[in-house]
């Protein structure tokens, strides 16, 4: 039996800057991506395949590089930003970076 396993994260572990900075990469297909991802939900969610990315690429903001090497070191293959996803006490919170 396979597992696929994934986590669901609040986009509060991103910046909203890393936000502006994923929608210019998702559903892009073309070039030297740095990851592939996809929006859903009017742009309230976006999915990232792990195995996609390199944890080490520095065009990847930093904390998402931080959710990333967390992913590759619990064999999660995707990461769901979402901004009604989960909380998750590995990760540090950008909670007050976000517009209320």
């Amino acid at each position: 039996m396979c597992e696929f396993k994934g986590i669901d994260l609040n986009m509060k572990y991103i910046k909203p800057s890393t936000l502006d900075w994923l929608a210019q990469w998702t559903d892009d297909g073309i070039g030297d991506t740095p990851l592939d991802a996809h929006v859903y939900d009017g742009g309230f969610g976006i999915l990232i395949w792990t195995f996609s990315a390199d944890p080490a690429d520095d065009r990847i903001p930093a904390e998402l590089r931080a959710i990333i090497r967390e992913a590759y070191c619990r064999n999660w293959r995707f990461i769901v930003l979402d901004s009604d996803g989960c909380d998750c006490e590995l990760l540090p919170s950008y909670e007050k970076e976000w517009p209320a």
